[in-house]
């Protein structure tokens, strides 16, 4: 659920520093919990100034955490390259969590999930730059953002694989695939007319 600003609600009076526990949790969402990436990025926003219902949200972050601390990035061995993207996005996401005069209300989110032999490699979750019309168009600009990394994901792998001397064949090991979950998205990215 989106996190509003909350501009009505009281501040936040813990004897803990918000930034700092935010950074924390940033830190474990980019390195090892892809899981909590969303609802971090949602507290991060309002590191200048908390509310109790920031706090509250911070602290549901850390429960979920302590339940879940045996859960994480498992690396397994993998004779096979294989890299897999699923992206999404969240048209409009924000509205009717932040008042309307707030131009953040209308951008959309992106959010995408790379994983190599079915380890999760890179991961993110975060605003569009720009304001979308259409969850089409929001699907569009989101998988424009995945299709850029696994890219650039494919070329680490293959020169990583070369580098410490796999097979010769690699290249013809390493398989990209998108998962994308809309269908004008996905005609709109493979049809060229």
């Amino acid at each position: 659920t989106a996190l509003g600003s909350d501009p009505e609600g009281p501040r936040m009076n813990e004897t803990w520093s918000y930034p700092s526990i935010v950074g924390m949790l940033l830190y474990l969402s980019t390195n090892t919990r892809p899981d909590i990436t969303f609802a971090v990025s949602q507290v991060a926003r309002f590191n200048s100034n908390p509310k109790v219902s920031h706090a509250k949200a911070i602290k549901t972050i850390v429960r979920y955490l302590k339940r879940t601390f045996d859960m994480g990035t498992i690396v397994e061995p993998t004779g096979k390259l294989n890299i897999a993207c699923w992206v999404d996005a969240d048209f409009a996401g924000l509205h009717g969590s932040e008042p309307a005069t707030d131009r953040n209300s209308a951008r959309s989110r992106t959010g995408w999930i790379v994983c190599l032999g079915g380890t999760p490699l890179l991961w993110k979750s975060q605003l569009q730059s720009c304001v979308t019309l259409s969850t089409l168009e929001a699907e569009y600009v989101a998988l424009s953002a995945a299709l850029r990394t696994v890219v650039w994901t494919k070329a680490m792998v293959l020169e990583v694989a070369t580098a410490i001397g796999l097979d010769s064949n690699t290249t013809a090991t390493i398989h990209a695939t998108v998962f994308e979950d809309n269908q004008g998205a996905y005609l709109l990215a493979t049809k060229h007319r």
